[in-house]
């Protein structure tokens, strides 16, 4: 493990730079790179208990985290495969992680506001939502 990936992905972590699932899928690149797609699923897998780990290399790798650095034959399907690395550069821009409401919820918040404003409410207290919820 070189010192200089083991930095970038703590700075990355401390500045927040990546989301949840991204970070982890780095942190997971740091343990095992370079390897290949399903190497590195084995390893996230088994560490945080997830999978999908191979979906989030090309974000990374847009991100400018992550590089393809040849082929190589997998340990784990024995298949010819991309082997991937860390390119020990931070991201290239730094991510929204804030999730934005799901539609619905959205949609939900217009209709409370709208009623709101139609009875010239400032505010709407715990009480008053439950009371609503209970309706």
């Amino acid at each position: 493990m070189r010192q200089t990936s083991v930095d970038c992905y703590n700075q990355i972590k401390s500045e927040g730079l990546l989301s949840k699932r991204r970070e982890q899928a780095y942190y997971a690149m740091l343990q095992t790179a370079p390897c290949s797609a399903g190497e590195l699923e084995v390893f996230f897998n088994s560490y945080f208990n997830l999978k999908g780990s191979w979906k989030l290399l090309s974000q990374l790798a847009e991100l400018g985290t992550v590089k393809e650095i040849g082929e190589k034959t997998c340990s784990i399907t024995g298949r010819n495969v991309i082997e991937w690395d860390l390119t020990d550069s931070l991201p290239e821009k730094k991510e929204d992680i804030s999730k934005p409401l799901p539609n619905n919820l959205k949609n939900c918040m217009q209709y409370l506001l709208n009623g709101m404003e139609s009875r010239n409410l400032q505010f709407l207290t715990v009480k008053q939502i439950e009371q609503i919820k209970n309706q």
